[in-house]
C-alpha cells in the first residue's frame, strides 16, 4: 500500500500543539459570555481538563512515533465515512478529498476499527490511537472556538453541545 512521494501532497502534522490542554484550562478559568450555550460548553470542557491533559500528552507521544515512520506513509483521505462514499456503476468511490494527506494508513481506519474490522486490517494499535486522538482533540478545539465566539443560539449552536459531550465522554 505504498505510493511514490509526490512533492505537492501535504504531510500529516499534529493539529493541536503540546500546550493545547494548558491553553484550554486557562481559557475555561473564567466564564464565557459569547452566547447562550457558551457556559455549558465551558463547563463541559473544564470538567474534563485532566482527561484533556492526558489525551494531549499521549497524542504527542504517538505523534513523535508517527513522524519517525514517515517513510511508510501513504496518501490518506482523512474522512472515509459513509457520507464521503458514493456507489456507482464502477463500484465504491471516495469523494470530498480536501483533507488528502500523506500519513500512516490508520488515519483512514478509525470508522472501520470501531466497527470491528481491526483484525482484518492489521492496524497498528498505536497509530489507530493517534488518529482517534487527532480527531477528538481537534474537534474539542473547534467546539471551544465555536463557543468562545459570538453565537445566537441557532439550530446548529444547539446541536453542537451534543457533539462536544460525545467527544469528551467517548471511550478511547
Amino acid at each position: 500500500m505504498r505510493s511514490p512521494r509526490t512533492g505537492g501532497l501535504r504531510r500529516w502534522a499534529p493539529r493541536v500543539g503540546p500546550g493545547f490542554a494548558d491553553g484550554l484550562r486557562a481559557r475555561t478559568a473564567r466564564p464565557w459570555t459569547s452566547g447562550p450555550l457558551a457556559e455549558e460548553a465551558r463547563t463541559a470542557i473544564a470538567d474534563h481538563a485532566d482527561a484533556i491533559t492526558r489525551w494531549t500528552g499521549r497524542y504527542h507521544e504517538l505523534a513523535d512515533i508517527a513522524l519517525a515512520q514517515q517513510d511508510s506513509w501513504v496518501p490518506t483521505h482523512g474522512e472515509p465515512h459513509n457520507d464521503n462514499q458514493v456507489v456507482g456503476a464502477h463500484g465504491l468511490k471516495l469523494v470530498d478529498w480536501e483533507s488528502l494527506t500523506l500519513a500512516s494508513r490508520e488515519r483512514d481506519y478509525a470508522d472501520l476499527l470501531t466497527a470491528g474490522a481491526g483484525d482484518r486490517l492489521h492496524a497498528d494499535p498505536a497509530m489507530a490511537e493517534l488518529f482517534a486522538l487527532d480527531w477528538r482533540l481537534s474537534e474539542i478545539d473547534e467546539y471551544a472556538r465555536w463557543f468562545t465566539a459570538d453565537h445566537a443560539g441557532t439550530d446548529d449552536d444547539h446541536t453542537a453541545p451534543e457533539g462536544l459531550h460525545e467527544e469528551l465522554s467517548a471511550p478511547l
